[in-house]
């Protein structure tokens, strides 16, 4: 069934978690996003905590983006924070890979606080900080 909603997605963001329980564990982050893409998403985004966030977009192109070692104080909200910098920069017509970064940066903010954010940069902030974030490509 799940697989049937994918026609329509342009782009998903599961977690490793998910994918470990939506397709077994034992698989690369590459061989994930080809299922998912192979079902139909053009742009797939493997969040996995410390080790970082995984990226292919439409092109072929993928990435992975390295999280900066930071103290982290409260873990709840820092997805939805991130999605919030990914679809933000989307939006505003950044690259994936950029607005993925843009992401972390807004994620890393979460996570180094209690509660809400109680103080978000300006968004031209937030995309300068981003450069910042390192990736390599796979």
């Amino acid at each position: 069934m799940l697989k049937l909603a994918f026609q329509y997605a342009t782009i998903t963001k599961p977690s490793i978690e998910d994918c470990h329980r939506l397709l077994g564990p034992g698989k690369s982050p590459l061989e994930y996003t080809e299922v998912f893409k192979e079902w139909g998403a053009n742009i797939v985004i493997i969040t996995m905590g410390k080790e970082g966030v995984f990226v292919s977009d439409r092109e072929g192109n993928c990435f992975m983006v390295q999280p900066n070692l930071i103290e982290v104080t409260d873990v709840t909200g820092a997805g939805d924070a991130f999605w919030s910098g990914v679809i933000t920069g989307i939006l505003n017509g950044h690259s994936v890979l950029d607005s993925v970064r843009a992401g972390q940066v807004i994620a890393e903010i979460k996570l180094k606080q209690l509660g809400p954010i109680a103080d978000m940069p300006a968004w031209d902030q937030i995309i300068d900080t981003s450069k910042t974030i390192q990736y390599s490509t796979c």
